[in-house]
């Protein structure tokens, strides 16, 4: 009898929650969030310095998504979030394709005003509000719960007031190449102070003992924690054939305006060979379209190419327009030159005639070679079309339809219980009289 009467209390409590609106149950089709990583540190500060971190937003539903970005805490106001680290605006919102992820960047601005210690913060993604299914039987004035699923990721900042200026550099390379085709030297610098630097890198070129060149960079900063790859792009028209060796040093200013200090120094041997040696190779990996396909709108064709072969290369992206069949218009965007196992987006504008379906076949001309065709199709409508209301449609979903049995079922079951249980009471009550 103890477990009958704790099972038909817990069904009434139920039952009662239900018949409120108390009880947030979540649909199947609810949407979800993921975000990695799960904790973020930043160790040793520099009050004023801004530090960017890599944040991944996971979209684990077979529809496009958008997601809200906001952070909590003590040091969540230091936070704002960008879609690219050269993006000059922060966002709030962010959309992720089907089964996809996006990568953004979380920008820390340390106040010139914060004492030394450790911060607290949180990251926070969060979906759109869900309406859950409503249960039968309620009035017209009561309305459908809500509930949003949100991710945290957790933060913690570690501020101080000295400067630690420390860099290291490694990676230098320099690739074979053709004759007339620039030869790239990288060296990858990695920031292990708190405050950004710029480094030099130079790089002396000679070809035996005779000198063939001489270059420099010092434009690209690099952040605190972070990795950037400085490359110097050495002209070799007029160059001959043969064996070259190019004296690269990274370099960086010196604390309290001192001498800068070398982080590395190495010799790189390279190959400058006749041309046509090296095999040229690439792949069309996408082609998509942008803007609504309305009679009048111009719509942009990006491709993305990917340089498989063993030197850089010129692409072009060439391509038909038809329309119902027809050949209407001709694709051709500007050259680019992509370097070898790099990725170029090839971009094209077309305007939008007369309404009809369309077709697009496009490649890429790399250096007189073709990669294999993508196509692109839709259809073109005029604008008072366009314009027209779109007619409501019913959509049944199955999970939408599970939930809402299994609510009703729930709250029938509770019913079913407490009048049992009453009955059951008055019955005792009898026999008591």
């Amino acid at each position: 009898m103890g477990v009958w009467k704790l099972t038909a209390i817990t069904a009434m409590v139920i039952f009662l929650l239900l018949g409120n609106g108390l009880l947030l149950v979540a649909p199947a089709s609810a949407a979800g969030v993921g975000v990695a990583p799960a904790s973020i540190e930043l160790y040793q500060a520099l009050r004023g310095a801004e530090y960017d971190k890599v944040v991944m937003v996971l979209n684990p539903e077979p529809q496009e998504t958008s997601y809200t970005l906001s952070t909590s805490g003590e040091g969540g106001a230091w936070i704002r979030f960008y879609e690219k680290p050269d993006s000059p605006t922060p966002i709030q919102r962010v959309t992720v394709p089907p089964s996809g992820n996006k990568q953004l960047v979380a920008r820390f601005n340390i106040p010139q005003q914060a004492a030394n210690g450790t911060y607290e913060a949180r990251i926070l993604v969060t979906t759109a509000p869900v309406e859950l299914p409503k249960a039968t039987g309620k009035t017209e004035d009561q309305q459908g719960q809500t509930v949003a699923i949100q991710a945290q990721a957790r933060v913690r900042v570690e501020v101080t007031g000295n400067q630690i200026l420390r860099a290291t550099a490694e990676g230098i390379t320099a690739p074979d190449t053709e004759v007339n085709y620039p030869v790239r030297l990288t060296a990858g610098v990695s920031n292990k102070g708190n405050v950004a630097v710029k480094p030099r890198l130079t790089a002396e070129i000679y070809e035996g003992t005779l000198p063939a060149g001489k270059y420099e960079h010092n434009s690209t900063t690099v952040k605190p924690d972070s990795l950037e790859l400085i490359h110097i792009d050495a002209d070799t028209v007029g160059w001959r054939a043969g064996d070259y060796v190019a004296k690269v040093k990274v370099s960086i200013a010196g604390s309290s305006n001192g001498p800068e200090e070398v982080i590395a120094q190495e010799d790189v041997n390279f190959k400058l060979l006749p041309i046509g040696t090296l095999t040229r190779a690439g792949e069309l990996r996408e082609l998509t379209s942008e803007g609504m396909p309305v009679v009048g709108n111009v719509l942009k064709i990006a491709a993305t190419f990917a340089n498989t072969g063993q030197i850089e290369t010129p692409a072009t992206l060439v391509g038909e327009i038809r329309r119902d069949g027809v050949l209407v218009g001709i694709l051709e965007s500007r050259g680019l030159s992509v370097l070898k196992n790099q990725l170029g987006q090839l971009v094209s504008y077309f305007k939008l005639e007369e309404p009809g379906n369309y077709s697009i076949s496009a490649q890429v001309d790399y250096g007189g070679k073709l990669t294999s065709a993508r196509e692109l199709s839709f259809k073109a409508v005029p604008v008072e079309e366009a314009l027209q209301p779109t007619q409501a449609k019913e959509v049944s979903s199955s999970n939408t339809w599970i939930m809402l049995a299994s609510v009703e079922g729930i709250a029938v079951l509770a019913l079913i219980i407490g009048v049992f249980l009453m009955l059951g009471r008055r019955a005792k009550s009898g026999r008591v009289a």
